[in-house]
């Protein structure tokens, strides 16, 4: 029952088909970061976790490689075959993990070392059990595979008033109200997935991602796009609380 920001129109009118800040510009980065860092095959085998319409995924196969999108959205999958018929796409199974092999875990039907790269753009901050997720990436990616992550994050200082903690769960500056009530915190909106929840300090990003077995090789602020973005979206009337389920 729970909506993403990617349904409203107003977003899509003003992100277009990637539905997020930067849209491929930033793709282009993280990729050229990625070859930079690291040996990077021109033919690697990617995979967009929480492709949506498929941009990444598009954009990736042109540049050579062997990419394939996954997501749990079938209107989005639907839409990005749409878009293209032969994009390679998988449905997750947020459940058991239906038709996945003995070495893989729910959600990620791959098999373990198959991947050089993991895509995953705006994607994290609105899943449960992140922690989680990030080991079962570190699995399906080979030794000295790339994850590529961008996101939301909070800034020294400027903690939200609630977000997600590195096992998934809420925390915030004061913990909710035993009785199912409300704290005096400005909680997510009902309904709508929070990326502005999900989003975390710097630090605990990073201790997440050591944690599944990852070293840290880069990081970049790239807040100006963000800006432009919230930006666009108040000039086409869009409510950053409807959108984004906080204020």
């Amino acid at each position: 029952a729970l909506r993403g920001p990617w349904e409203h129109p107003a977003l899509r009118a003003v992100a277009g088909a990637t539905l997020r800040p930067g849209g491929v510009a930033l793709t282009w980065r993280a990729l050229e970061l990625a070859r930079q860092l690291t040996m990077l095959p021109h033919d690697a085998r990617v995979m967009d976790l929480g492709c949506g319409p498929g941009e990444t995924v598009a954009l990736l196969r042109e540049g050579g490689m062997a990419a394939v999108g996954l997501d749990i959205s079938a209107s989005l999958l639907a839409e990005a075959l749409a878009r293209n018929g032969r994009m390679p796409l998988i449905r997750a199974d947020a459940g058991c993990g239906v038709g996945a092999g003995a070495d893989a875990a729910p959600g990620l039907p791959l098999r373990t070392a198959s991947l050089d790269v993991v895509f995953c753009e705006c994607v994290l901050s609105v899943l449960p059990q992140r922690q989680g997720v990030l080991a079962e990436l570190a699995r399906v990616l080979r030794p000295g595979g790339v994850l590529v992550w961008t996101d939301l994050y909070v800034r020294a200082g400027r903690a939200a008033d609630v977000r997600r903690g590195p096992d998934g769960c809420l925390v915030g500056a004061e913990k909710g109200r035993a009785d199912g009530g409300e704290s005096s915190n400005s909680g997510p909106h009902p309904g709508v997935l929070s990326c502005r929840a999900g989003a975390m300090p710097r630090a605990d990003m990073q201790a997440m991602l050591r944690g599944a077995g990852f070293t840290v090789l880069a990081f970049e602020d790239h807040s100006r796009l963000l800006a432009e973005l919230a930006g666009r979206l108040l000039f086409a009337g869009a409510d950053p609380a409807e959108l984004f389920g906080c204020g």
